[in-house]
């Protein structure tokens, strides 16, 4: 269960491409199973939230935030809910002591998702910030080692350079087990304690917003304007050619096939122009929006889990009623 976070908690935010084991990550390093965990590539965290453990003596909070490459969710989005959910505790005196940037090993190739979210992650940070990043890969437990080497080598080379040069830390490789011989390594003593001795940092979007920016001037909101601009002519095109063809068609079925791709476009359309008016509005009344919107997903979530675990208890009650007339039957017999 979440708690709430508290001046004096060590903060740390963990970020990635979907299916990089995030949620995965914070289940062990707390050591109970809070976080959803997807069993494939479709994204499970739609929502920012944060869970509390203990390290070393200090209490650690680690924020799970969904990725640039949801599968539910907008890049405006996901935008809107980290930039609320850390300027919110940004302005109650809450900084961030560390950030951590998750890479399957398995994955061959950076796809057009993952560079995304890799650019958005360093606009977020900005330059400053990137000294208390630490990169990490994981699943190594499930590649084949050689090719996993090359991975991490290009990664370093041609992805991660640069940060690495102003003070990102060299990648963490994370399995299921820890394997010194491979430099495979415990997320708890090799990640996170190191962590605490970080000083707590600023992140670039939260004092671009602080200086009273609204999303679309922040360094991660122009990121995604261009590319709803770059999405709005392509979509529009592809719209235009179906109709196109569809007025030409002479083939009934063809024609109404055509005619609803078109219309499966002019969504698409008018989400993305939707998206692009919201990154505009003022900050102020976007703030106002997404905080009763996470109170009231917050509020749903807790209910939900009321009644899972009050479902578990009347199961875990019929078992003990099952056993004891079972018993009681053995003991008559």
């Amino acid at each position: 269960m979440t708690q709430s976070i508290t001046q004096s908690d060590i903060v740390n935010r963990v970020m990635g491409d979907t299916g990089s084991g995030k949620s995965s990550l914070i289940n062990r390093i707390c050591g109970k199973d809070d976080a959803l965990v997807s069993d494939g590539q479709a994204s499970v965290t739609k929502e920012v939230t944060h869970y509390t453990t203990v390290v070393n003596g200090e209490t650690v909070t680690l924020i799970d935030t969904p990725g640039f490459d949801d599968t539910h969710l907008s890049g405006r989005e996901v935008l809107e809910r980290i930039s609320t959910y850390l300027y919110a505790h940004y302005q109650q005196g809450r900084k961030l002591s560390g950030l951590l940037f998750l890479r399957e090993i398995n994955l061959s190739r950076m796809t057009g998702s993952a560079v995304k979210n890799l650019d958005m992650f360093q606009r977020l940070c900005g330059e400053e910030s990137l000294k208390n990043v630490v990169l990490v890969t994981t699943k190594w437990d499930k590649a084949s080692f050689d090719n996993a080497c090359n991975h991490e080598e290009e990664l370093v080379k041609n992805f991660w350079a640069d940060m690495i040069k102003l003070g990102c830390s060299s990648p963490k490789r994370l399995g299921k087990v820890v394997d010194p011989s491979c430099d495979i390594v415990d997320p708890v003593s090799d990640v996170i304690a190191p962590m605490l001795q970080f000083q707590p940092t600023t992140l670039r979007i939260q004092q671009e917003l602080e200086d009273g920016k609204n999303l679309i001037d922040t360094a991660a909101g122009q990121y995604i304007d261009q590319h709803l601009s770059v999405a709005i002519k392509r979509i529009k095109k592809s719209h235009n050619s179906a109709l196109a063809q569809a007025e030409e068609s002479r083939h009934l079925q063809i024609k109404e096939a055509l005619a609803a791709q078109a219309a499966i476009h002019r969504e698409e359309l008018e989400k993305a122009e939707r998206d692009k008016e919201k990154l505009r509005e003022n900050y102020e009344d976007t703030l106002k929006a997404e905080k009763q919107r996470w109170s009231m997903a917050m509020n749903a979530l807790a209910v939900t889990t009321s009644l899972a675990i009050g479902a578990e208890t009347c199961r875990q009650l019929r078992n003990s009623e099952t056993q004891r007339v079972a018993q009681s039957t053995l003991d008559k017999s």
